[in-house]
């Protein structure tokens, strides 16, 4: 028989007992992969939380009332998921709503680590204007909020935080946006805009080849070809572009656009604010939740979403994986504001190594946990962390950690 006691909702209007301790009850559950879903387990959790808050209540004269219900999910395999209810001993109330298993879908999570660490896979991009002109592109003129054009594409493909008033927006591979304060300032495309490692990472945009209208329209398309004619009338529009000159005939010679600017870059976006690093004998969801606003945000190439550190440190979202990155090499980098976000980008460290080190470094730490794969790929066990890192020449360059 299910215990009824009286244990009130958040929403109900109670005056809290004075000097009296918060009541926490916890419950656990293991995840067993393929037999129950995300979304079961929390009705677990829950449906057990209110089982032992209605027994608890009935200790309780005037009753007790929820101040919090936090889950922390674990999609692992074999790993257990939690959750904690958080009661308050009342004094007198003047308007209740019991809790049971009957309203039990009223109880509302109040905190969710689901909601900073593991959040749904990102929509599709909605590009559907491929025009850019000297005061516009895809579809956003200058000027527009930045609230404004995420609604328009539905989200950005990389989102990375200069300081309070600066930040940069990617959408695929070949297109950026500079916005000051909030607002649209400058446009930038070209066909090496970012470090080629980098692109081959994210996503590509799902939209026809970029146009330019200046007049005439032309393709931004690798193989369309641009005579002397339409350079000229390229140049009376837009003050900054790259071109490639493809071919000479008789004819005049033909050239590719690589790319084109529009709007303010500022030579000087002022001091670029502090992107932290990971230190990975911390908790790796409290640090998303506590940096989460300081970090490089991208969707890749299978719009899965993940954070970067300003440590090379890619942190996956929907489990506890770390991606140590190689450095980039930003010599045929276009994006003119380079030197303020991708150059700041330091080496990895994972404890006392670091990019470049030897394998012998991690013999030094730990001999026993080394594991050579084969030729490319050393494994690594180390306070917890699986790894598994590339070498080239016996020298560390990049690997790939999951928290045991």
């Amino acid at each position: 028989m299910f215990p009824e006691g009286n244990l009130f909702l958040k929403e109900s209007k109670c005056t809290p007992k004075e000097n009296q301790n918060d009541i926490v009850l916890e419950q656990f559950y293991l995840n067993i992969p393929k037999l129950y879903n995300e979304q079961a387990i929390i009705e677990n959790l829950k449906s057990t939380l209110v089982y032992k808050g209605n027994k608890v209540a009935k200790n309780y004269e005037q009753g007790i009332r929820v101040k919090s219900f936090e889950v922390k999910y674990s999609p692992k395999q074999m790993f257990p998921s939690s959750a904690s209810l958080t009661l308050e001993e009342v004094e007198s109330c003047t308007s209740t709503a019991l809790l049971t298993q009957a309203t039990i879908d009223k109880l509302i999570v109040t905190s969710s680590n689901r909601d900073e660490i593991f959040p749904e896979a990102p929509e599709f991009l909605k590009v559907t204007d491929n025009l850019i002109t000297k005061d516009s592109a895809l579809g956003s003129k200058l000027g527009s909020s930045y609230s404004e054009m995420q609604q328009r594409y539905g989200r950005f493909t990389v989102y990375i935080p200069i300081n309070e008033t600066y930040f940069l927006t990617l959408l695929g591979r070949k297109h950026a946006f500079l916005f000051k304060n909030d607002t649209f300032i400058g446009y930038q495309y070209s066909n090496n805009l970012i470090p080629t490692s980098l692109g081959n990472m994210l996503e590509f945009v799902g939209t026809p080849d970029a146009m330019v209208n200046s007049g005439a329209t032309y393709s931004l398309n690798n193989f369309a070809r641009l005579t002397e004619k339409d350079i000229k009338d390229l140049e009376s529009t837009f003050k900054v572009f790259d071109f490639t000159k493809l071919s000479y005939s008789n004819s005049g010679a033909t050239h590719s656009l690589d790319g084109l600017t529009i709007g303010d870059w500022p030579k000087n976006l002022g001091v670029p604010s502090n992107n932290p690093c990971y230190q990975f004998d911390s908790d790796l969801g409290e640090f998303i939740k506590n940096n989460k606003s300081k970090m490089t945000k991208l969707v890749d190439k299978n719009r899965k979403a993940s954070y970067l550190t300003g440590c090379m440190q890619q942190l996956s979202l929907g489990s506890y994986e770390v991606n140590l990155l190689e450095q980039w090499t930003l010599s045929r980098a276009k994006l003119l504001v380079k030197d303020s976000t991708l150059a700041l980008f330091t080496p990895w460290t994972f404890f006392k190594i670091k990019e470049g080190d030897s394998l012998h470094s991690l013999r030094l730490l730990n001999r026993n946990a080394v594991e050579v794969i084969d030729g490319e790929t050393t494994g690594f066990t180390y306070k917890g962390w699986k790894a598994e890192f590339l070498t080239y020449e016996d020298a560390i360059y990049s690997g790939n950690l999951i928290k045991q």
